[in-house]
């Protein structure tokens, strides 16, 4: 059984599909050795173990990358692309990874910062400048310990994200 639901509005908006019993809906019995209800429950478990981890985690990437965006705002411009071409798999594995751990304000960020990575040439001030705002927001929203987008301060995320896209059209 799943249900959908869709967050965020305009390119901010990202589709959540909820299942029952996410890796069981995922594996087909289709021959000897497919995974067992055992199985699918450890692998859950496992998973849920690596939640516990995750913040921490991801607190430490954000903090990396936007130092690494510090470090690369302090290059000649035509040295920057070079070291901005791993953030776009950075942050598609954020968009990824908070999306496992239903860190729904994340995905939604990570989301519309991995868009506008696809749609700047990652070298002009400007637009390092509003990648560290996108970061920022991922650090308020970790900070506050903000998952999903029903609440007052999440409103507020969500606004200043909508601010920032409009500003970086």
């Amino acid at each position: 059984m799943t249900s959908t639901n869709t967050t965020g509005s305009g390119d901010s908006a990202v589709e959540i599909i909820e299942m029952a019993s996410p890796l069981a809906s995922k594996v087909k019995k289709v021959a000897p050795g497919s995974p067992d209800a055992p199985s699918l429950e450890a692998a859950e478990a496992q998973i849920a173990k690596m939640a516990a981890d995750y913040e921490a985690q991801l607190t430490q990437e954000l903090q990396t990358l936007t130092s690494d965006v510090q470090t690369i705002m302090a290059l000649p411009q035509k040295e920057r692309a070079d070291g901005m071409s791993p953030f776009y798999d950075a942050i598609a594995d954020i968009k990824g990874q908070a999306a496992t751990f239903d860190y729904e304000l994340v995905t939604i960020i990570a989301d519309a910062l991995r868009k506008y990575l696809l749609d700047v040439d990652r070298t002009h001030e400007s637009e390092l400048t509003i990648v560290r705002q996108y970061l920022g927001l991922m650090h308020v929203v970790v900070e506050q310990k903000l998952r999903g987008v029903d609440s007052p301060p999440a409103a507020k995320v969500l606004s200043a994200l909508d601010d920032l896209q409009k500003m970086s059209v």
